[in-house]
């Protein structure tokens, strides 16, 4: 018979036990995946370093990013560089424009201070392309004025660096860039952004960059006309904003529904574990994210469960 001592020990030592466990089960999700979520690096780790640099790019090798988007302008001198906007305020605190700088003038200056990183410079495509070359595939988001002859040259940069184009996914928002790869490089896969949420100008406008009635309409529409626009550019799939899931213009069916007619969907971009877990529970195929370090863990299989790890795999 245990005395009372010996009772409360056990008791005790129970309670640990469970505050152990539940913790780790707090600590490590456990959702029914049917499929590996990829995990889209963009611009690095830009979360835990400048976004863009050399030291988010190796933050994100080191986190095993299994791809990497990169947003493409080019310089005064025709060289490609990784950045999003023209106007390099948000970037470097230098109100210019990108192209009316050479290489060399932007590698003067450095981009912003952050997380600890104070002299990182703007980086060229052959630069970071140096040290990714080993990733398992990159998104291409060609920013700016669309020429053939940069586009072309911007091709042939993975080429140089040994990446084939079979790795090498277009994603963007462009019509222009859209139908030129389907005429010049049919065979290189194609992702459309796509935008969708409620007007901030507008009360109860949806804006939207497929067609859907700024007034609203069916919701039912909404993947008709997405897969409508998988038609008319023949892509592989389409870029989903996080935003869009918040307010309730897509659900989980839809991804579902576009899903099951073959289009590849991927979330823009959940940035922390809240996020992560939500990408999770509505079954996209890929997260693109500037936070590897809280969204990965989120998007692995976990080893106890049986998930075929191919249908996430490239279509060929």
């Amino acid at each position: 018979m245990l005395n009372g001592k010996k009772i409360l020990t056990s008791v005790a030592a129970g309670a640990l036990l469970f505050s152990i466990n539940a913790a780790e089960k707090k600590q490590t999700p456990k959702y029914k995946y049917t499929h590996r979520i990829k995990c889209i690096s963009d611009s690095g780790e830009a979360r835990h370093a400048p976004s863009r640099s050399m030291a988010a790019f190796r933050l994100a090798m080191e986190r095993k990013a299994d791809a990497f988007k990169l947003d493409i302008r080019y310089t005064k001198d025709q060289i490609p560089v990784l950045t999003h906007n023209d106007n390099l305020k948000s970037a470097m605190n230098w109100n210019v424009s990108l192209g009316s700088k050479t290489l060399a003038e932007l590698k003067e200056r450095t981009l912003k201070p952050s997380f600890g990183y104070n002299n990182e410079k703007i980086v060229s495509l052959p630069e970071v392309l140096e040290i990714i070359k080993d990733a398992p595939e990159f998104e291409l988001d060609h920013k700016g004025y669309f020429r053939e002859e940069r586009f072309r040259k911007t091709l042939e940069e993975f080429g140089k660096a040994g990446i084939s184009l079979d790795r090498v996914t277009i994603a963007s928002w462009s019509d222009k860039v859209l139908r030129f790869m389907m005429r010049e490089y049919p065979n290189v896969r194609r992702v459309k952004h796509i935008q969708l949420c409620y007007s901030t100008k507008k009360k109860g406008a949806v804006f939207n960059t497929f067609g859907y009635p700024e007034t609203g309409g069916n919701q039912k529409d909404i993947v008709k006309l997405l897969l409508k626009v998988r038609d008319e550019y023949k892509l592989y799939g389409l870029n989903l904003p996080l935003r869009a899931f918040k307010q309730g213009l897509l659900t989980a069916d839809d991804v579902k529904a576009l899903r099951d007619a073959g289009v590849w969907v991927s979330l823009w971009n959940p940035q922390n574990a809240e996020e992560a877990k939500f990408a999770a529970e509505i079954g996209v195929d890929a997260v693109v994210t500037g936070n590897l370090k809280e969204v990965r863990p989120f998007c692995r299989i976990p080893e106890n469960e049986d998930n075929n790890d191919k249908q996430n795999e490239v279509k060929k």
